[in-house]
């Protein structure tokens, strides 16, 4: 017996756990890979950040969705729900990290390129000073954005 199942089963639950990392290796390993990247970096440029979210809510994000991935691939395998849990882990586990990505990118102190983004904007028929304007002028929608840009981390378990 492995896990509970009967003899055979084995061999199911390896199958199944082949399929689904041959499936979802790329997005793990792009996430994980592009966390590490942000880890190191801000090491190195001596960036340290502050953690705003509650660390309890951050433990039970990063834990509890590979928990019910790993629950719905070994112990009772719907490998459609193992896969549902891994990219609500990896949509849980980016925002962490990746609001990060564009502040140490300004570390590289690469030319910036507002004007060539302007112009593609322009091409697109989009003003960001009217847009900018008309957003400001409604501070509700200023405060609707906020909350938008900080929920980043409570949007997988509302899900």
């Amino acid at each position: 017996m492995c896990f509970g199942f009967p003899a055979g089963a084995s061999l199911n639950v390896q199958h199944t756990i082949r399929t689904y990392l041959a499936q979802n290796s790329v997005p793990i390993i792009l996430v994980c890979g592009m966390g590490l990247v942000s880890f190191v970096w801000n090491l190195w440029v001596g960036l340290a950040w502050t953690i705003e979210t509650p660390l309890t809510l951050i433990v039970v994000v990063v834990i509890l969705f590979p928990a019910i991935a790993f629950v719905f691939l070994i112990i009772v395998p719907i490998p459609v729900m193992a896969e549902i849990a891994t990219f609500l882990a990896l949509w849980s586990f980016f925002p962490m990290f990746g609001i990060h990505l564009s502040y140490l990118a300004a570390t590289l102190d690469l030319p910036l390129q507002d004007n060539l983004l302007a112009r593609a904007d322009a091409a697109l028929g989009f003003d960001w000073r009217t847009a900018s304007a008309a957003i400001w002028s409604y501070p509700f929608l200023i405060k609707t954005l906020i909350i938008a840009y900080d929920s980043n981390l409570y949007q997988p378990p509302i899900l």
